[in-house]
């Protein structure tokens, strides 16, 4: 457990050190002062050093690295973060959830309730289930689900929420008279684009 924190604070003091540019006079005072030295010493066989383009790459690699480590230390509990502050017209609570981050000083949000994916499951909600072929789940993470009739292009899909599932309605039809789903409404209540990759989505 030391070790990784210690690399966290390591690469967070890297990151944090400020990098100073020379200024214009002392950049060309030691252009000069290079060459002088350059003329009057051997021919170096392997000196080689960084462009400036080199050094910015190796300043930004440090803090993007510093960065991610970051992320994980607060995701894992390494790192807490202070309380936030109560800012007019913020909510930092749904920030904070939004980003899937605890806030300090307020209560740990409850887990999400998961539903059972059967197929005998789905087919308690749909009238006409299970079909004399049967059912096959197609997607199913515990809170969205699509679920079909086999050999058929009867499918549906569900959201488990307040406690039990419950079937999406579709939003309307393709040309073909295939029903389509609104994805950008049902990625906004949090449908994961997996799901959504198992529907059919309006265009």
């Amino acid at each position: 457990m030391k070790k990784p924190v210690l690399a966290l604070v390591t690469a967070a003091a890297v990151a944090a050190t400020p990098v100073v540019a020379p200024s214009p006079a002392f950049a060309a005072d030691a252009g000069a002062e290079s060459s002088a030295d350059a003329s009057s010493a051997s021919p170096s066989t392997g000196g080689s050093s960084l462009s400036p383009a080199g050094v910015a790459g190796v300043v930004l690699g440090v803090l993007a690295l510093a960065g991610a480590g970051a992320g994980v230390a607060v995701q894992r509990g390494l790192i807490q973060l202070p309380a936030l502050p109560q800012l007019p017209g913020i909510d930092a609570q749904a920030v904070a959830k939004r980003f899937g981050v605890h806030v300090p000083g307020q209560p740990a949000p409850a887990p999400a309730q998961r539903g059972a994916c059967s197929p005998a499951t789905f087919d308690a909600l749909v009238p006409g289930w299970p079909n004399f072929t049967g059912t096959t789940v197609t997607y199913c993470d515990g809170q969205w689900a699509t679920a079909g009739a086999n050999q058929t292009d009867w499918s549906e899909s569900f959201r488990h929420h307040n406690g039990g599932w419950s079937r999406i309605q579709p939003a309307g039809q393709t040309r073909t008279g295939v029903k389509c789903y609104d994805g950008a409404a049902l990625r906004q209540q949090g449908a994961p684009q997996a799901f959504l990759n198992s529907l059919v989505v309006c265009r």
